[in-house]
């Protein structure tokens, strides 16, 4: 008679065990996925940190520009945009011009030229100054984007690995109730085999 049981209480076994490691092969596959999920969301972070650093430093110099830092950076800012080795020699070049032309002119250093000379330069200096801040504003802007996407990301990656630990947490609910049914049912047959119903 106990060797009848054996199939039962096998099978019993069998069938709870196999519910447990499929439920514990499936929570591990999905931890593994949040795993993956947070190593591309680090790797997401590396790929944008040079832009929202870059943003980060334009947006300092635009404040020192417009004010924002206080007079002291703005004043720094301004010296160095005047003697930036570019923004010179762009204005040297548009002087040379106009002394060349008014000296074929036999004009030379007349009234005129030192007027001329004047407006250039002004016109140089704040056409340059407002495409500097131009170009600061949207390399700020390059650097908010980045950080906007990031923040997307983040919403992102968190929402999949919740939803990924939470199935990996009712695979092993799942597998511990179903491995108590089974026990449960294996119980029920041995004491139906022996006792009758």
């Amino acid at each position: 008679m106990a060797e009848a049981a054996l199939p039962v209480l096998l099978g019993g076994a069998a069938s709870a065990l196999g519910n447990y490691f499929g439920a514990q092969i499936a929570a591990s596959a999905a931890q593994q996925s949040a795993a993956l999920q947070q190593q591309r969301f680090n790797q997401a972070v590396g790929y944008e940190q040079p832009f929202m650093q870059s943003g980060q430093n334009a947006l300092n110099l635009y404040n020192n520009a417009t004010g924002v830092n206080g007079a002291a950076a703005q004043q720094a800012y301004y010296n160095n945009f005047q003697n930036d080795p570019g923004f010179q020699a762009s204005v040297n070049y548009g002087l040379q011009q106009i002394q060349a032309q008014n000296a074929a002119q036999g004009m030379g250093l007349s009234g005129n030229t030192l007027g001329a000379l004047q407006s250039y330069s002004q016109n140089a200096l704040s056409q340059q100054y407002q495409t500097r801040l131009q170009d600061l504003f949207q390399g700020a802007q390059l650097g908010a984007n980045s950080a906007n996407a990031l923040t997307s990301a983040s919403t992102a990656s968190a929402s999949n690995q919740g939803n990924t630990n939470n199935l990996a947490g009712q695979y092993q609910g799942a597998s511990l109730s179903n491995t108590g049914n089974a026990l449960s049912g294996v119980a029920n047959n041995y004491a139906n085999y022996y006792y009758g119903t």
